[in-house]
């Protein structure tokens, strides 16, 4: 009979947890949270730690536990919650591969899964469940007849045992999607990642290449450019020294011309004086003659000597 005692407190204390667990959630949330492992009402670490306190405070009979103070009950809560608390959360996430709750932005937190402010929370709620609670359940389990409490064990176990293959086969059928969506994702990303190695392999090939053959033109250019420098400095040189047989060549007939100049200047004069001698002659033979014939004649020989001269 004690077995079936402890499945009825077992399911009692896991339901009344499900609802302080749902209820509390809630209210932080402002939406309904359903906070149970299983399908059904009931959260099985409330259960389990309630069934520990009532086998070490009072069916055990262990002497400093039994009649324990307030300070001693508060202990054994806040370091059975602990130990049992990261138990869990290390069992389901190594199985499950999932986070059923996580005190990572707590104070004095031990990888998540326990903290200071949760495991003095249950340390009070240790007090109030040893002082209050587990007795008042154990006088109404007490006028339980036997027969019911069979019945009710078994009707516990196999709504347990239902709920409990239905939650496996969720979570197995959960754990076969999220592997073959990690799969996919991390193939798609594997494929992602060759794609764009690749693209980027490729286009640092091509810079390398553009960047040769731009280096190839920059020589071929730059050839260029110092052939054109060179050309153009020989056509500089080439301009300078036409420029200077320019020069000495412009000398030379300045010089050419003012001799020829001189001599002009000598001939003209040499004329002029020649003429002016001959206008003279001319002038005096005209006075000397009076008369047609003798001017004809005399101007005749005055064009004669010009002729000549």
């Amino acid at each position: 009979m004690i077995i079936c005692k402890y499945v009825v407190i077992f399911f009692f204390y896991s339901m009344l947890g499900f609802i302080y667990e749902s209820i509390y959630s809630s209210i932080n949330k402002h939406h309904w949270q359903n906070r149970g492992f299983f399908y059904g009402p009931i959260i099985p670490i409330y259960g389990v730690g309630a069934c520990v306190g009532t086998l070490l405070f009072y069916d055990l009979h262990i002497p400093f536990l039994e009649n324990a103070n307030v300070l001693v009950i508060f202990l054994v809560g806040y370091l059975g919650s602990i130990v049992l608390e990261y138990t869990t959360s290390y069992i389901l996430e190594k199985i499950f591969h999932a986070v059923w709750w996580d005190y990572s932005n707590k104070f004095l937190n031990i990888h998540g899964r326990v903290c200071l402010s949760a495991s003095i929370g249950f340390g009070v709620a240790a007090i109030v469940i040893v002082k209050w609670l587990i007795p008042w359940v154990e006088k109404i389990v007490a006028y339980f007849p036997d027969a019911l409490m069979v019945s009710l064990s078994l009707v516990f176990i196999f709504l347990l045992g239902i709920d409990f293959a239905l939650t496996i086969s969720a979570l197995s059928n959960f754990q076969r999607n999220f592997n073959r969506i990690e799969r996919e994702y991390t193939e798609k990303m594997t494929q992602l990642y060759d794609n764009i190695e690749s693209s980027v392999v490729a286009k640092k090939d091509g810079i390398t290449n553009a960047a040769g053959s731009f280096i190839e033109k920059h020589e071929t250019l730059q050839g260029a450019v110092n052939t054109l420098n060179g050309a153009k400095q020989g056509i500089i040189n080439s301009k300078e020294k036409i420029v200077t047989k320019t020069e000495n060549l412009t000398a030379k007939q300045k010089i050419h011309i003012e001799e020829q100049e001189k001599l002009l200047e000598q001939e003209v004069n040499s004329i002029m004086e020649s003429t002016s001698e001959i206008e003279k002659e001319a002038l005096s033979r005209i006075s000397e003659f009076k008369t047609e014939g003798k001017k004809r004649k005399i101007t005749n020989s005055i064009k004669e000597k010009l002729r000549r001269n």
